[in-house]
């Protein structure tokens, strides 16, 4: 199994948006559990529908499909419903 541990120290954000606010799980790379941690969370918010972005600066990003534990900052947000 390979390790989830970013290869240098890293700190990175999980922001979950609601309807009503938002929550924040962050992880560092020398914490394995707190990269295991968000991961799970991760994993959880997609199984659930939401939609994953790497934020790779102030106005860039990118959807991803996987974890990442480099990234600075991944944002989890629920699924647009049209109408």
């Amino acid at each position: 199994m390979a390790k989830l541990v970013a290869k240098k120290s890293f700190h990175g954000e999980l922001l979950t948006l609601y309807e009503h606010g938002h929550s924040t799980l962050e992880w560092t790379s020398e914490l394995e559990e707190s990269v295991i941690k968000a991961k799970a969370a991760f994993d959880d918010f997609k199984a659930k529908g939401f939609s994953a972005y790497k934020m790779d600066g102030p106005k860039t990003g990118e959807m991803i499909k996987e974890f990442d534990p480099g990234a600075e900052t991944i944002i989890m947000a629920p699924q647009l419903v049209g109408g």
